[in-house]
């Protein structure tokens, strides 16, 4: 095989994970943007108010689209599968870590919430889906160290308790099962199948959440609340978990989970951009680097973003090198056979 083929086909196989990971930073900005559309929106209804209307929306949009494509009809064998995660992650993440960030400081949550992807690289390696490796341990590492200095620099306030902190850990704990959990559920349940029925769900179990708190908030609201609800459900959503489960056919448990840490960073460049030089600003673009520093190490452990430099393998599965020593040898058989037929011959 010559070179120019060989690159080509090197080229092929990197595409997919070139596309995953624009995937991931695409979703990672929508969910950086929605955190301050988030915000907005809390200012006027209440917490599981909103939830129940932004899943409703979403799911409203990928309604005709599954029916289309998939159907709504599980076999019985995929109901609890499904079920297990749809209470895994929209139920138990959000309401967890909602009244967690209630109940402790915004540094305790950021402290606590950066070990998701410590979380999620210790169970893929406990379930042997991934090799623990030394790069991405410091990769994982890495990240978290980068979250949390995002999150405790230039940090205000100290009102924090062990309950607050210990219903986000669990809450982290629960959305890294499910996201190890789905490379096993997306064999056999489609992501977008999936992503609709954690939609269905949230509403079935947010809406009544919402009627207890009270819906007299969404007298208050106006059109450009609504609005924004709706952006976040197209957009933080449908758009935003759609990204990460496709990117999470094609990478590594860890690499996605590794990626969350560029949350913070995309809504530290927001703070910048809207609202101009903040506080701690050295110290918080240092966490940045160590979170950008963890996402390399996770993804150099794989070979795909430095396969560049890596031997291509030939047709037949082995590495170039192993075929040029294969014909070395090849040569070197048919050398010694016209060798002994000419002194036969002699």
């Amino acid at each position: 095989m010559n070179p120019e083929t060989q690159t080509r086909r090197g080229q092929g196989a990197r595409s997919p994970q070139v596309l995953a990971w624009g995937a991931l930073v695409a979703a990672m900005l929508f969910w950086a943007v929605g955190f301050f559309v988030n915000k907005e929106i809390l200012r006027t209804l209440t917490p599981f108010s909103a939830l129940s209307i932004r899943f409703l929306i979403a799911g409203s949009i990928l309604l005709i689209p599954v029916l289309r494509r998939h159907g709504l009809r599980l076999p019985k064998r995929d109901i609890l599968p499904v079920l297990i995660t749809c209470l895994l992650n929209p139920i138990a993440h959000y309401t967890l870590s909602m009244y967690g960030i209630r109940m402790t400081s915004a540094s305790h949550a950021a402290v606590v919430g950066g070990t998701f992807p410590v979380a999620v690289c210790l169970l893929a390696g406990l379930a042997r889906l991934e090799a623990l490796t030394p790069e991405r341990i410091a990769g994982v590492a890495s990240a978290a160290i980068g979250v949390a200095i995002i999150g405790l620099v230039g940090a205000e306030g100290s009102e924090a308790s062990m309950l607050g902190d210990g219903l986000i850990l669990i809450g982290v704990i629960g959305c890294a099962v499910q996201i190890v959990w789905l490379k096993r559920i997306f064999k056999r349940v489609p992501p977008m199948k999936l992503l609709f029925y954690q939609l269905v769900v949230g509403v079935a179990v947010f809406a009544p959440a919402g009627a207890i708190e009270g819906f007299a908030s969404l007298a208050r609201a106006t059109p450009l609340v609504f609005l924004e609800v709706a952006f976040v459900a197209v957009f933080g959503t449908v758009l935003a978990f759609g990204l990460q489960y496709f990117a999470l056919q094609r990478l590594s448990a860890t690499s996605v989970a590794t990626s969350s840490g560029l949350v913070p960073v995309f809504s530290l460049a927001l703070e910048v951009l809207l609202l101009g030089l903040i506080p701690s600003l050295p110290g918080r673009i240092l966490g940045a680097l160590f979170v950008i520093a963890g996402i390399v190490l996770t993804q150099s452990a794989e070979g795909r973003l430095f396969s560049r430099w890596r031997r291509v393998p030939d047709a037949g599965g082995g590495s170039s090198h192993a075929a040029s020593l294969s014909r070395i040898r090849a040569r070197c058989i048919c050398n010694t056979s016209e060798r002994s037929t000419r002194e036969s011959s002699d």
